[in-house]
Protein backbone atom coordinates (compact mmCIF):
# COMPACT_ATOMS: atom_id res chain seq x y z
CA UNK A 1 0.00 0.00 0.00
CA UNK A 2 0.82 3.55 -0.27
CA UNK A 3 2.48 5.66 2.65
CA UNK A 4 0.68 8.84 0.95
CA UNK A 5 -2.55 9.89 -0.24
CA UNK A 6 -1.90 11.32 -3.64
CA UNK A 7 -3.89 12.66 -6.66
CA UNK A 8 -2.62 14.21 -10.02
CA UNK A 9 -2.77 17.82 -10.71
CA UNK A 10 -4.37 17.09 -13.76
CA UNK A 11 -7.43 15.19 -11.64
CA UNK A 12 -6.81 18.41 -9.18
CA UNK A 13 -7.62 20.80 -11.86
CA UNK A 14 -10.37 18.99 -13.33
CA UNK A 15 -12.45 18.73 -9.73
CA UNK A 16 -11.41 22.36 -8.64
CA UNK A 17 -9.43 21.79 -5.93
CA UNK A 18 -7.29 24.58 -4.19
CA UNK A 19 -3.49 23.49 -4.73
CA UNK A 20 -1.19 25.05 -2.02
CA UNK A 21 2.57 24.81 -2.75
CA UNK A 22 4.34 23.38 0.11
CA UNK A 23 7.00 25.51 2.06
CA UNK A 24 9.77 22.55 1.87
CA UNK A 25 9.21 19.53 -0.48
CA UNK A 26 8.80 15.96 -0.08
CA UNK A 27 10.96 14.12 -1.17
CA UNK A 28 9.87 10.50 -2.42
CA UNK A 29 10.12 8.27 -5.09
CA UNK A 30 9.12 4.52 -6.31
CA UNK A 31 5.20 5.31 -7.94
CA UNK A 32 5.94 8.67 -9.40
CA UNK A 33 6.78 9.23 -12.82
CA UNK A 34 9.69 12.03 -12.84
CA UNK A 35 9.84 11.83 -9.05
CA UNK A 36 13.24 13.35 -8.36
CA UNK A 37 12.05 16.72 -7.43
CA UNK A 38 9.79 15.43 -4.42
CA UNK A 39 6.59 16.48 -4.31
CA UNK A 40 5.91 20.32 -3.84
CA UNK A 41 2.48 20.92 -3.88
CA UNK A 42 -0.55 19.23 -2.10
CA UNK A 43 -4.05 20.36 -0.87
CA UNK A 44 -6.89 20.33 1.82
CA UNK A 45 -10.32 18.52 -0.11
CA UNK A 46 -13.49 16.60 1.00
CA UNK A 47 -13.91 12.98 -0.05
CA UNK A 48 -16.84 11.63 -1.05
CA UNK A 49 -17.45 7.82 -1.86
CA UNK A 50 -20.66 6.73 -3.26
CA UNK A 51 -22.66 9.11 -0.97
CA UNK A 52 -21.68 6.87 2.02
CA UNK A 53 -18.09 7.65 2.75
CA UNK A 54 -17.70 11.31 3.27
CA UNK A 55 -14.46 12.98 4.99
CA UNK A 56 -14.85 16.91 4.84
CA UNK A 57 -10.91 17.51 4.87
CA UNK A 58 -8.33 15.51 3.89
CA UNK A 59 -4.65 16.13 2.94
CA UNK A 60 -3.29 14.80 -0.26
CA UNK A 61 -0.10 15.54 -1.90
CA UNK A 62 -0.40 16.12 -5.97
CA UNK A 63 2.37 14.52 -7.66
CA UNK A 64 2.38 13.01 -11.22
CA UNK A 65 1.33 9.39 -11.13
CA UNK A 66 2.11 6.84 -13.78
CA UNK A 67 -1.68 5.11 -14.10
CA UNK A 68 -3.84 6.35 -11.66
CA UNK A 69 -5.17 9.96 -10.56
CA UNK A 70 -6.20 9.03 -7.23
CA UNK A 71 -4.91 7.03 -4.89
CA UNK A 72 -6.03 6.60 -1.20
CA UNK A 73 -3.36 5.68 0.66
CA UNK A 74 -2.59 4.31 4.23
CA UNK A 75 -3.65 7.32 5.96
CA UNK A 76 -6.48 7.78 4.32
CA UNK A 77 -7.71 4.11 4.53
CA UNK A 78 -6.65 4.15 8.34
CA UNK A 79 -8.77 7.30 9.04
CA UNK A 80 -11.90 5.74 7.24
CA UNK A 81 -10.95 2.23 9.42
CA UNK A 82 -11.04 0.68 6.46
CA UNK A 83 -11.04 -3.09 5.59
CA UNK A 84 -8.88 -4.81 2.75
CA UNK A 85 -10.73 -8.13 1.31
CA UNK A 86 -7.49 -9.42 -0.17
CA UNK A 87 -9.85 -12.74 -1.31
CA UNK A 88 -12.68 -11.05 -2.26
CA UNK A 89 -11.35 -8.03 -4.21
CA UNK A 90 -13.00 -5.46 -2.21
CA UNK A 91 -12.63 -2.34 0.20
CA UNK A 92 -15.09 -2.04 3.00
CA UNK A 93 -15.90 1.52 4.23
CA UNK A 94 -18.38 1.40 6.83
CA UNK A 95 -20.72 -0.41 5.34
CA UNK A 96 -19.88 0.55 1.97
CA UNK A 97 -18.25 -2.17 -0.12
CA UNK A 98 -16.26 -1.38 -2.98
CA UNK A 99 -15.46 -4.02 -5.71
CA UNK A 100 -11.93 -3.58 -6.84
CA UNK A 101 -11.21 -4.00 -10.50
CA UNK A 102 -9.30 -7.21 -12.01
CA UNK A 103 -6.70 -6.65 -14.11
CA UNK A 104 -8.48 -6.41 -17.28
CA UNK A 105 -11.16 -3.52 -16.40
CA UNK A 106 -8.03 -1.85 -14.63
CA UNK A 107 -6.76 -1.92 -18.03
CA UNK A 108 -10.12 -1.14 -19.74
CA UNK A 109 -10.35 2.30 -17.37
CA UNK A 110 -7.27 3.23 -17.93
CA UNK A 111 -7.51 3.17 -21.71
CA UNK A 112 -11.23 5.69 -21.04
CA UNK A 113 -9.59 7.86 -19.48
CA UNK A 114 -10.46 11.07 -21.78
CA UNK A 115 -10.79 14.08 -18.88
CA UNK A 116 -7.55 13.13 -17.77
CA UNK A 117 -6.58 12.85 -21.09
CA UNK A 118 -8.13 16.16 -22.52
CA UNK A 119 -6.35 18.08 -19.97
CA UNK A 120 -3.21 16.90 -19.99
CA UNK A 121 -3.37 17.37 -24.00
CA UNK A 122 -5.06 21.07 -23.79
CA UNK A 123 -1.55 21.46 -21.26
CA UNK A 124 0.42 20.20 -23.83
CA UNK A 125 -0.90 22.21 -26.85
CA UNK A 126 -0.78 25.53 -24.79
CA UNK A 127 3.09 24.90 -23.89
CA UNK A 128 3.29 23.67 -27.91
CA UNK A 129 2.06 27.18 -28.48
CA UNK A 130 4.14 29.54 -25.91
CA UNK A 131 6.93 27.33 -26.93
CA UNK A 132 6.21 28.66 -30.55
CA UNK A 133 5.65 32.68 -29.77
CA UNK A 134 8.65 32.51 -27.88
CA UNK A 135 10.73 30.62 -31.12
CA UNK A 136 8.83 33.58 -33.30
CA UNK A 137 9.85 36.70 -31.64
CA UNK A 138 13.24 35.58 -31.41
CA UNK A 139 13.06 35.77 -34.93
CA UNK A 140 11.82 38.99 -34.87
CA UNK A 141 14.28 40.18 -32.89
CA UNK A 142 17.44 39.01 -35.10
CA UNK A 143 15.48 39.82 -38.52
CA UNK A 144 15.23 43.37 -36.77
CA UNK A 145 19.25 43.36 -35.67
CA UNK A 146 20.26 42.60 -39.00
CA UNK A 147 18.32 45.09 -41.04
CA UNK A 148 19.28 47.97 -38.27
CA UNK A 149 22.55 46.38 -38.32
Amino acid sequence: GSALDTMTGEFAEVAGVNQIRLEVPMQTQLAFRNSRGGIQVGTWTSVDIGGRVKVDKHYFDIAPLDRYDVILGIPFLRKMEAHLDFVGRKVKFRGLDIQCFNTEQDAQVNRSRPTMLRVREKKRQRMLEEQQQIRQLKAERIIGKKKRG
